[in-house]
């Protein structure tokens, strides 16, 4: 059964009468505040009144100081002593003292407030003090002097307090120019220096008379110190910092300033500030407030005591409307927190016949019908938040275009690949991607499949944003919407560049390890041959020179067959060489040095129309190596050259040293890793075709015209190299030339 109770129209009558007891306390508030600002007023005055006098007596009693320096300065026996010294015909000393006495008997006493007087000569030397530890100073140095020395005829100078160094008391220096007595001279003769005591100064602000018990006047320099006495804090004096916005504004803006504030204790007072610009001092007259306010403590409990009653009564007026507001309020508001976070199952337990029972009841019913349907977009939200993840994360790059080819989405991998970012290609189509060498019936074929709605996979050459190509291998397919529909296609491609040139490398290795082999076993059967080839040359040589031992008539016919077998001995001692059956005898060898002494037999071996440039390394690479051996290298590179520059060119010899790197020692068949030894013969002819650089190292093969070569040159070159550790390649384009690269490990 719902119960009945006070609509909320009623409850807000009721509240709204209690509301006006509020404007007594309010009067009654504004009477205290202003009673207070009032009083404020007239203590910042009486304040302001009290700055004023100390600032013009003080200003009066540094004058007086000031005129009675002035006045010593003008005394005839100080300046008469001062020009005898200046003169250097007197005993300094003998001055000295006698001016010393002058001063501690006939000046001195006149004014109790000066700790010492001291006379200086015009470079700062202390000539006579009052003080005796004083006499022979060198004060030079000291700014009080030099601003002395400065100031013009009957006028002085007033210095920052301090402590003084030698009577060990808190002081201030006023000092004067000392002329001499003559009125035609104008040069200084030095400076006076009287010492004060700072409590001439306190015998100002320390005078309480007429003040509050916390009322007080004090000075302060730039440096932000207290150099007067404190009302509350011992030796205050050049070591209680005053660091207080008044002083602040003073020494920063170069305002004064009227108000309460917290002073150097952290009480707050009233106060006022005024600036001293002649000394560049601030002067300070404060009050506690606890003192000023006194009188208004009476008056602010009366108000407080009214304003309390009248506010527990409205206050408890209100708490019981508002128990009655708060608690469906609260209710409702919880109950929409715990639905905004995601507890759907949370109802408001309000049975009530008022607006808010009937606010409950239409709560109650929205929110069971926003948990069923919260919960059925949950399970779409985390199928479709796991697709999204999928495709973020996903390894190959992922393109969704609409049914016309405009790209409305990209993960990041393919930014990543291409270097565009999804807002660059938004709304553009993938031939931003398009190299020119993908054929046009590729992508031709490509649509026809995706518009049969069926799977396409193919692999492209596309280009990045930076221009460089990379390949891909991509399956592009159409989504369909319940209706099977055609609404978007997907791409997922993958970057297939580094897997394409690894199978390029490889394959190209595989051919260069069976190439190799290949030589390998015709230099085998080369050596073999040419060794059972040599010991029947050897037999045939013999049997020929017993026969023309026996008929010296037949010599024609001998000679003819001894040269033939010659020739075949050098075909034999080839064969030997290319498949590394040479004895050699290895020796340290300056590569450099063995360029150098086959200089002239190169140039014989040249044409005339052939240039010959040698470009040695700076550092002598040192090998190795049978230096005969080596120059049959050079010889059979330098005589290709020549070959191939029928029409004239350069030939040119280098030496360097290199570190081949893994992936060099493997494609060369180096031996070990390591410092090599490097010979470069380059020619500028005809170079030679690709398909006949994998077979130039064959015994035989050659493509000179029939008679004009055995086809053996560089199969001696790789053999000789092969035995001695090395090896060689070639690097040749047709109609620029051909370079040799030869490598030998390095000695030390």
């Amino acid at each position: 059964m719902i119960k009945k109770s006070i609509s909320i129209k009623a409850k807000l009558i009721i509240f709204g009468l209690c509301i006006s007891l509020i404007p007594i306390t309010v009067i009654t508030s504004i009477y205290y505040f202003n009673a207070r600002n009032k009083l404020h007023r007239h203590q910042i005055r009486e304040l302001t009144a009290i700055a004023e006098a100390k600032k013009t007596h003080l200003l009066t009693i540094l004058q007086s100081k000031k005129e009675r320096t002035i006045d010593f300065g003008s005394d005839g026996y100080i300046r008469n002593c001062l020009e005898r010294i200046h003169s250097g015909n007197h005993s300094h000393n003998s001055i000295g003292k006698l001016l010393s006495k002058h001063l501690i008997h006939n000046k001195q006493p006149l004014d109790p407030y000066l700790n010492c007087m001291t006379v200086l000569d015009i470079s700062g030397k202390v000539v006579a003090s009052t003080n005796k530890n004083q006499i022979g100073v060198n004060m030079s140095g000291a700014f009080y002097f030099q601003k002395g020395l400065l100031c013009d005829k009957n006028t002085a100078f007033v210095s920052q307090p301090e402590m003084c160094p030698i009577c060990k008391k808190n002081c201030f220096y006023i000092t004067t120019p000392l002329y001499p007595r003559h009125r035609g001279k104008k040069e200084k003769l030095g400076v006076l220096l009287n010492c004060y005591d700072l409590n001439v100064l306190n015998s100002v602000t320390m005078d309480h008379h007429g003040m509050a018990k916390t009322a007080e006047v004090y000075l302060v320099n730039r440096d932000k110190f207290m150099f007067t006495e404190s009302r509350f804090i011992e030796n205050a004096i050049l070591r209680q910092k005053v660091d207080t916005e008044p002083v602040r504004k003073i020494f920063s803006e170069n305002r004064e300033m009227t108000g309460i504030y917290p002073d150097y204790r952290g009480i707050p007072v009233a106060g006022v500030s005024s600036y001293i610009p002649e000394y560049d001092w601030a002067l300070l007259s404060e009050i506690d407030t606890a003192e000023l306010f006194a009188p208004l403590f009476q008056m602010g409990a009366t108000a407080l005591s009214m304003g309390s009653a009248s506010g527990i009564f409205v206050i408890a007026s209100g708490v019981l409307f508002a128990l009655s507001f708060s608690r469906p309020i609260s209710l409702l508001k919880n109950a929409t927190k715990d639905i905004a976070s995601g507890l759907l199952s949370h109802r408001v337990p309000l049975q009530r016949n008022d607006e808010f029972g009937e606010l409950a009841h239409s709560f109650n019913t929205m929110a069971e019908s926003l948990d069923n349907e919260i919960f059925r977009r949950k399970q779409i939200e985390s199928q479709i938040l796991k697709l999204s993840h999928a495709m973020e994360q996903s390894p190959v790059s992922v393109i969704i275009t609409d049914i016309q080819g405009n790209i409305e989405y990209v993960n990041p991998k393919f930014t990543e690949i291409t270097g565009y970012t999804f807002e660059e290609v938004r709304g553009k189509t993938p031939r931003i991607l398009q190299s020119g060498e993908t054929p046009p019936e590729q992508y031709k074929e490509l649509w026809k499949t995706l518009t049969t709605g069926k799977i396409w996979e193919g692999e492209f050459t596309d280009k990045k944003k930076t221009g460089e190509l990379f390949k891909t291998y991509g399956k592009i397919g159409p989504l369909k919407n319940p209706d099977g529909v055609i609404t978007n296609f997907v791409a997922l491609r993958e970057d297939v560049t580094e897997k394409r040139k690894l199978q390029e490398e490889q394959k190209k290795l595989t051919e260069q390890l069976f190439h190799m082999q290949k030589i390998e076993s015709v230099g085998r059967l080369a050596s073999s041959v040419a060794h059972d080839f040599n010991n029947y040359l050897t037999a045939i040589i013999g049997y020929v020179n017993v026969l023309q031992m026996k008929n010296p008539e037949n010599d024609r016919i001998t000679n003819n067959i001894l040269h033939a077998a010659g020739k075949a001995v050098n075909l034999s001692q080839s064969l030997l060489a290319f498949g590394r059956k040479q004895p050699l005898t290895l020796r340290r060898e300056n590569l450099n040095d063995i360029i150098r002494k086959m200089e002239s037999l190169i140039l014989n071996l040249s044409h005339n129309y052939l240039v010959y440039k040698t470009k040695l390394y700076e550092r002598d690479p040192f090998i190795s190596a049978d230096q005969g051996q080596i120059e049959q290298v050079i010889i059979n590179l330098a005589m290709n050259a020549k070959d191939a520059m029928l029409k004239g060119g350069i030939l040119s010899i280098k030496t360097g040293i290199a570190e081949p790197d893994d992936h060099h020692i493997k494609k060369l068949g180096l031996a070990h890793p390591g410092k090599y030894a490097t010979l470069s013969v380059s020619d500028t002819g005809t170079g030679i075709d690709e398909q006949h650089i994998k077979n130039i190292f064959e015994p035989f093969f050659t493509t000179k015209e029939p008679g004009k070569g055995t086809g053996l040159g560089l199969s001696i070159v790789y053999g000789i190299m092969k035995q001695h550790n090395g090896a060689v390649d070639v690097s040749s384009v047709t109609g620029k030339g051909t370079t040799f690269h030869l490598y030998l490990p390095l000695v030390s």
